[in-house]
């Protein structure tokens, strides 16, 4: 120290207010740098999230010293720009699925080996769940989905055994979803597990309208052919334009009427075209009409 008081002495007057001069430029240029570059720019590492996913990417990041905030419409989690990767790869290890996706196979890392067997079920049920639902939501038309299946324990009489059930709530993201891809969801279900059939498999949109029918459209397609049949037997026989054109109204309005969620299937099992439409070719040949 005092050899550069000594040294600072020889330099004068002016030397010294040089000196002084570079290091009150020196702290002053250290001290902008600092000040300028403020806070941590935040980025979007998250988005689309519902609610409760942005909760649990937040207390991930939080656990893993990862600082994070919400943005502005509340479906995003800002990170650091310098920290996206770091976050990303926090929540992978956390196990927590974002952007719409569902728990499934992920769950089964989670148990230990004094899971019980009560456990490793429930868990082994819970991600067969998430699996089916994220396999539906890449399915166009569809934008979020949520399965719940019923598994009865296997029984040692055949007799006694329950069947297994399902329920699926779709999210429609507009437009319509047609019965050709709501039995293909049927049977999408149906076939991931064992004993259970498509026709217990229950489909609703997010309005809670049913989409799906107990036959899996057997019946209708079945309806139909009979209905056709009918009309052609009709022609077939020569029966007048206007027994003819009664017969044909009435499968129209099935048609048009039916075609309406829920109450459609109530209208279907009141009105019955086809029984009218018999009724009406044996009241002609009898005379009565």
């Amino acid at each position: 120290m005092q050899d550069v008081l000594r040294v600072i002495d020889r330099l004068g007057s002016v030397g010294r207010l040089v000196v002084g001069g570079i290091a009150i430029a020196t702290v002053a240029a250290v001290f902008y740098l600092v000040t300028s570059a403020g806070p941590a720019s935040y980025v979007p590492a998250f988005t689309n999230l519902t609610p409760r996913e942005a909760g649990n990417v937040q207390a991930a990041l939080a656990s893993a010293k990862i600082p994070s905030k919400l943005g502005g419409s509340a479906d995003t989690v800002l990170v650091p720009s310098a920290s996206v990767n770091a976050a990303v790869v926090a929540i992978d290890k956390a196990g927590i699925a974002v952007n719409g996706q569902h728990d499934g196979y992920q769950l089964l890392d989670k148990l230990s080996m004094s899971s019980t067997d009560f456990q490793q079920n429930v868990a082994m049920k819970r991600a067969l769940e998430g699996e089916l639902a994220n396999e539906i939501q890449n399915i166009a038309g569809v934008s979020d989905a949520t399965v719940n299946l019923a598994m009865p324990q296997q029984t040692l009489f055949l007799a006694d055994q329950k069947q297994a059930t399902a329920s699926v709530m779709l999210t429609l993201s507009g437009g319509g979803f047609s019965d050709v891809a709501v039995r293909g969801v049927q049977r999408l279900v149906a076939n991931a597990v064992t004993g259970l059939t498509p026709a217990n498999v229950v489909i609703t949109d997010q309005a809670g309208s049913l989409l799906s029918s107990s036959d899996g459209g057997i019946g209708d397609a079945a309806a139909s052919a009979l209905s056709c049949y009918l009309l052609c037997e009709a022609h077939r026989l020569g029966v007048p334009a206007r027994i003819f054109v009664r017969m044909l109204l009435n499968v129209a309005i099935e048609g048009i009427v039916g075609a309406v969620p829920i109450a459609g299937d109530a209208f279907d099992v009141a009105f019955r075209a086809n029984r009218r439409n018999v009724r009406i070719l044996r009241d002609y040949f009898d005379g009565r009409a």
